[in-house]
């Protein structure tokens, strides 16, 4: 594009530069990511309603006779039917853990709160690049297409914080066509944790436990005072590598839970650490998503 007066463009792109300020941080880093994702539509990955070639099938009992593939049952003595790839829109719902808990980070890295709305929102941008409608269940707000519905989403979670010193996720509607991501470090008491989830049999979902890697390593010896985010739990110790160990330990069986659990439910489960690059977690969500439709 070319402009007559050339003296417009340093004012235009200040302008851009101000407006970009006013976006949430996460939101940005978000549409960097996604950007480094092949664009366009995806398909459901299972026989349905759409145009991309999908598979040959035997048919079966009950098939149509326009649903044969004559070509294709003519280089055999057996009848095929030609399936199709289904892309029916459907709703991607993401929850981020916004208690007290996710506040933390250490040695300068961005904080798990950060690095959850971060994943939500990359993950919502590609839903929303396939034609999906994607909303977040913090927000109590209708599933939407758009980039709109997604800077929408950047803002509450730039703004809600809950208070909570460990996050509890929310009761699930089990409603056909719809997908759920839930984002937390699940680090809170284990039976509330564990009583919603069971609520949600019957619902396609994916667990995303998002950590620091002081939390995964714990690197304290000597005298250490450990503080919850919230200031309501505090613990003292003269011999912090003195129970690292059974720290370990509870962590590991934390994963294997919410691994166990989410397995039970037909769900995938993924630990993510905050100082890790975001891709990797993300081509892992696209498959699990993928699988669990």
């Amino acid at each position: 594009m070319t402009n007559s007066d050339g003296s417009r463009l340093p004012a235009l792109a200040e302008y851009a530069e101000a407006e970009s300020r006013l976006l949430p941080p996460a939101l940005l880093a978000a549409r960097r990511i996604a950007s480094s994702f092949a664009p366009g539509r995806h398909g459901r990955r299972r026989p349905g309603q759409g145009e991309e070639f999908w598979q040959f099938r035997l048919a079966r009992h009950g098939d149509a006779m326009r649903s044969l593939d004559w070509r294709r049952s003519a280089r055999s003595d057996r009848l095929y039917v030609r399936e199709r790839e289904s892309q029916v829109p459907h709703a991607l719902l993401i929850w981020v853990d916004s208690s007290r808990s996710m506040e933390y980070s250490s040695e300068m890295r961005p904080s798990k709160a950060h690095c959850a709305s971060v994943m939500a929102l990359a993950l919502a941008l590609l839903a929303v690049r396939g034609e999906e409608r994607v909303g977040l269940i913090n927000g109590d707000a209708r599933p939407a297409v758009g980039n709109r519905q997604v800077e929408s989403m950047a803002q509450f979670l730039s703004e809600n914080e809950s208070g909570e010193e460990f996050g509890v996720p929310p009761s699930i509607g089990i409603s056909g066509g719809s997908q759920h991501v839930l984002i937390s470090d699940f680090l809170g008491p284990w039976t509330p944790i564990e009583s919603i989830l069971r609520e949600s049999a019957g619902s396609e979902g994916v667990l995303v436990q998002i950590l620091d890697p002081n939390e995964m390593q714990f690197p304290f010896a000597g005298r250490t005072i450990f503080k919850s985010a919230g200031g309501t739990i505090e613990h003292e110790t003269f011999q912090a590598r003195g129970i690292r160990d059974g720290y370990l330990g509870a962590l590991e069986e934390r994963r294997a839970r919410l691994a166990t659990l989410s397995a039970s439910l037909g769900w995938h489960f993924r630990r993510h650490e905050t100082s890790k690059p975001y891709a990797p977690t993300l081509l892992w969500l696209l498959g699990a998503l993928e699988r669990t439709g």
